[in-house]
């Protein structure tokens, strides 16, 4: 599958929760169109770590 990438990067942040999952912002979703089962390629980037959360 080609990858194709025609619009510019918009980072958010997302908290990882139970399985690995994360969500994907409402504002980013309807800004790239992105819909229930669509597949869409991300960075990751650890910012912050479970256990420094006190």
């Amino acid at each position: 599958m080609p990858i194709q990438v025609d619009e510019e990067d918009i980072p958010f942040f997302a908290e990882v929760i139970a399985g690995g999952r994360i969500t994907i912002p409402e504002e980013i979703r309807k800004i790239f169109g992105v819909k229930d089962g669509d597949h869409v390629m991300c960075r990751v980037r650890l910012v912050k770590r479970a256990e420094d959360v006190k």
